[in-house]
């Protein structure tokens, strides 16, 4: 079986858009690897959120992703992938 998450060069996203048509259905293959360009590019910022500074202020600890990602899922379900990225380019 293929690995689940596989490292990719900038370069080699082009060549993945079939692949990620056939995950994701009929979908803008430009629009798709633009957003993985900008999503790339942001991920190998490595930023991480010191939230301390909210803490000492009164906001609670914020909840595990794995506390709260079922929802996402469930929520997400019945929009599809290219109409979540649609937002995310508004």
């Amino acid at each position: 079986m293929a690995p689940r998450y596989q490292k990719v060069t900038e370069d080699e996203l082009e060549s993945l858009a079939p692949r990620l048509e056939a995950a994701l259905g009929p979908c803008n293959r430009r629009l798709v690897v633009r957003a993985l360009r900008l999503y790339g590019g942001f991920a190998q910022l490595n930023y991480v959120f010191d939230n301390q500074r909210l803490q000492s202020i009164g906001f609670p600890q914020p909840p595990r992703l794995t506390d709260y990602v079922e929802v996402c899922a469930e929520t997400s379900a019945h929009i599809r992938i290219q109409d979540q990225m649609h937002w995310d380019f508004k």
